[in-house]
């Protein structure tokens, strides 16, 4: 169950139900209750049980190939990162009858196709850190960036081609990872056409960067539940919600991440505050503000949003009208939503420790800091 009040301007945010609440920043708050700690420990604790995996593999990957063009590729990769979509494989794996063991393959197979997307990314978005580290196009230039990038997306299916078979599993269930992963990989550059095509657009509708969300980052974590379902022996209705459930967490993680990078600290998001707004990206909260501010209030969104070289005092003034109408807690609750729709689609799940620790994930999606 949730808490709602309506958006708008001095709107409490809603919060949910097992741990959180939110501060009008858009920070997250222990709401009282059941006490989260211990869930969010465990969580974190799991997922670095699969980091821990899913990185070996990764680091005997790019140990298999040598030169300039491996180090480039494997830039962001041996900078760290949560592995978040290899858990979601793991752990929807685990959930239909599979082993962890089972789903490394496809775990590998999906942080390659993610590492894939940021070098893409920050290369169209010339970005030139990610997460405090320069980028791939900073350390070795353009054109070696999109090679680089070009490498992994290759490595993603030659990586689960050849480490399936190595483990004799049925050619019918490879086929149907390569499928999922190869649609994931269409989903995700019709997500980037439609950031690229919408920059600087402040009147989009919600429903148009709904669709945006679930194409760029929802595509990814359906994928990873998808894979690690279809590993796992899911049937066919498991996998149509495995499908939603990914979508979902992928939509709420988006909304988190466009919050993050207006309020979010900096020194932990590794994200300057205000660069979607300097970027021109209509977020979530963008698109919030500029339906219930004033006429004066969204001439300060608009001396920011698509100036690159807008003052840092504009972009302060600008992210405290978004916070003033109610924007971020808006964001807040929107998360909240769809991430609670996210477990509605495992509810018809058998109870388990694997269910427990995807709804717990759904919680940590929209609690993160970073």
């Amino acid at each position: 169950m949730l808490t709602r009040t309506l958006g708008g301007r001095g709107a409490t945010p809603m919060h949910s139900a097992r741990f959180f609440k939110w501060d009008s920043s858009g920070h997250p708050i222990y709401s009282g209750g059941k006490d989260p700690a211990m869930a969010m420990e465990k969580l974190k604790e799991e997922i670095s049980e699969v980091a821990g995996k899913v990185n070996a593999s990764l680091l005997q990957l790019s140990s298999s190939h040598s030169g300039a063009l491996s180090e480039a590729a494997f830039h962001l990769i041996k900078l760290g990162g949560k592995r978040l979509r290899p858990f979601v494989v793991t752990k929807c794996c685990e959930l239909v009858g599979g082993s962890a063991d089972d789903a490394l393959p496809a775990a590998v197979s999906i942080e390659l196709l993610h590492n894939f997307t940021l070098i893409h990314d920050d290369v169209m978005d010339e970005d030139d850190f990610r997460h405090g580290a320069p980028t791939v196009h900073k350390v070795y230039g353009m054109p070696a960036a999109i090679i680089a990038g070009d490498m992994l997306f290759a490595m993603v299916f030659n990586n689960a081609y050849e480490a399936f078979s190595k483990r004799n599993v049925d050619k019918s269930v490879i086929l149907r990872v390569l499928e999922v992963m190869s649609e994931a990989a269409i989903t995700v550059c019709e997500g980037q056409w439609m950031d690229m095509s919408l920059q600087k657009k402040h009147d989009a509708s919600e429903e148009l960067y709904l669709l945006l969300a679930a194409k760029k980052t929802g595509s990814l974590y359906r994928a990873s539940a998808l894979a690690g379902g279809i590993v796992g022996g899911a049937s066919d209705i498991e996998l149509a919600k495995l499908s939603l459930f990914g979508e979902r967490v992928g939509q709420a993680f988006q909304i988190v991440d466009d919050i993050l990078g207006a309020v979010g600290d900096p020194k932990v998001t590794g994200k300057p505050v205000g660069s979607d707004l300097k970027n021109g990206k209509p977020t979530m909260i963008v698109l919030h503000g500029m339906k219930n501010s004033s006429s004066e209030e969204r001439e300060s969104i608009l001396k920011v949003f698509g100036k690159q070289d807008a003052l840092e005092k504009d972009v302060l003034e600008a992210l405290e009208v978004l916070k003033k109408v109610g924007s971020i807690s808006y964001g807040r609750r929107r998360a909240i939503e769809i991430s609670e729709q996210a477990k509605a689609e495992l509810s018809s799940f058998p109870e388990s420790k694997f269910k427990s620790s995807l709804q717990n994930f759904c919680d940590f999606v929209v609690s993160r800091v970073y």
